[in-house]
């Protein structure tokens, strides 16, 4: 039986509350939320393969503000900070359309949203215990008086051209 490093054991904790929300096959990405990463901070992992350890480069990307998330100390793997094309790619591919199946009962609960929403839908739910049809109800207008608790669904997408 072989045993975990200190790294890969740290990383396999911060994944029991991660939920995967998209893939990119052709370019071996995948796209996570983990939110016992941070909990002041919500935030999207970019990680650089689809199979990933604690030694695969992850960008993690704040989901407020087109920023990089601050470092802290559970988080393992080696920092990925994106090019200029990888940028461009990450705010396209966060605003594609695609058809919710996260926990609808049958084919007339599929709503069409954004891989974005996809992310909050997921983040709620793991975070906050937030069942999709409660982050359906969340508004923008209130959120932004607060600042903190659930995202809503409605939640505007940061311009991560601007990411830097």
């Amino acid at each position: 039986m072989k045993l975990l490093s200190e790294d890969d054991y740290r990383l396999y904790s911060l994944l029991q509350e991660a939920a995967t929300f998209a893939y990119d096959k052709e370019r071996c990405f995948r796209f996570m939320v983990s939110p016992a990463e941070s909990r002041d901070l919500d935030v999207i992992w970019m990680i650089k393969n689809i199979e990933f350890d604690a030694a695969t480069p992850i960008a993690r990307i704040r989901m407020d503000i087109p920023a990089y998330a601050d470092l802290n100390s559970n988080f393992v793997n080696p920092v990925w900070t994106l090019n200029e094309d990888e940028i461009d790619y990450f705010n396209r591919f966060i605003r594609q359309k695609s058809v919710n199946t996260f926990a609808c009962s049958d084919k007339d609960d599929l709503l069409e949203i954004t891989v974005f929403q996809k992310a909050v839908l997921i983040l709620n739910y793991e975070k906050y215990y937030l069942e999709p049809a409660d982050t359906y109800k969340l508004m923008y207008s209130d959120y932004s008086k607060k600042n903190e608790g659930p995202l809503p669904f409605d939640f505007p997408i940061p311009d991560y051209r601007q990411l830097g």
